[in-house]
């Protein structure tokens, strides 16, 4: 009986380190008894609003994440740059006009201190602002841009930074922007990850995968810590899964893909994300 290659996908670009504890205090400016929620990594936290007021603690795994902040009844969400530090939060909280949804609130943050990540980003943004204005050269804020990205390119915000660059700058600075996208480190929070790759695809279009084009081989360590190569497989039929063990709609697909594994030919290398 063959068995199915598994494969352990680790990004060259995630930096492990410890757990990083944070404490989130809050202020609403209006009168909600009920709780308030905080997500970020994958985890999903919550406390009751007391006084109009409430606090979180919790750890992080990486330096810094975008995290999001909504209430009980939610229509309107809003994020910061959650990091291991004091933080404190302003909002301000509204019941929707939406009568398809009486009774349910919008949140917005009206200021985040104590987040040295939402500084920067709101910075950069301040400057891009500026620049959209006719208040700052392209040069200027390029430069800005570019040094936020060499001085935090571990941190989630450059990714961000680099995504406004690229927007504005693709058909001058591609090769800088290419030089940039490879100093990044981003953690592995899975926004974080996708933009990395949207932006990838945007600063190197050569080395896209497209429908009906030739599949690019790959190695990458299996279960065993082994290097494994797709071109061990060639002249077959490759059927390439990705998937995670929090994907429910993963899991209900294992046994089709065993269905699959079973027709002559045909070879399933199975990518984890977790």
């Amino acid at each position: 009986m063959r068995t199915l290659p598994f494969i352990l996908l680790f990004s060259c670009c995630v930096s492990w380190a410890q757990n990083h504890p944070f404490r989130v205090t809050g202020t609403l400016d209006c009168d909600y008894s009920g709780k308030i929620y905080l997500v970020y990594e994958d985890k999903v936290d919550s406390v009751q609003i007391v006084n109009r007021k409430f606090e979180f603690r919790g750890k992080l795994e990486n330096e810094n994440y975008e995290a999001g902040v909504w209430l009980e009844k939610r229509y309107q969400v809003d994020s910061f740059f959650l990091e291991s530090s004091e933080i404190t939060l302003d909002a301000t909280c509204t019941q929707t006009q939406n009568p398809d949804y009486k009774g349910f609130w919008n949140l917005a943050l009206k200021s985040v201190k104590g987040s040295a990540s939402q500084d920067l980003y709101v910075k950069f943004m301040s400057d891009y602002q500026s620049y959209r204005g006719g208040k700052m050269s392209k040069e200027q804020l390029f430069s800005n841009g570019k040094k936020n990205i060499d001085d935090y390119p571990e941190s989630a915000v450059s990714i961000y930074i680099l995504e406004k660059l690229a927007q504005t700058f693709y058909e001058t600075e591609l090769t800088t922007l290419q030089e940039l996208h490879a100093k990044i480190k981003p953690n592995n929070q899975a926004q974080v990850l996708v933009a990395c790759a949207k932006i990838y695809d945007r600063l190197f279009p050569a080395n896209v995968i497209a429908v009906n084009s030739k599949m690019k081989h790959f190695t990458l360590p299996d279960q065993n810590d082994k290097l494994f190569n797709t071109k061990t497989f060639s002249g077959k039929w490759i059927l390439i899964d990705f998937w995670a063990s929090w994907c429910t709609g993963c899991l209900e697909q294992i046994p089709n893909l065993k269905k699959l594994h079973a027709k002559d030919n045909l070879e399933i290398v199975s990518v984890s994300i977790d």
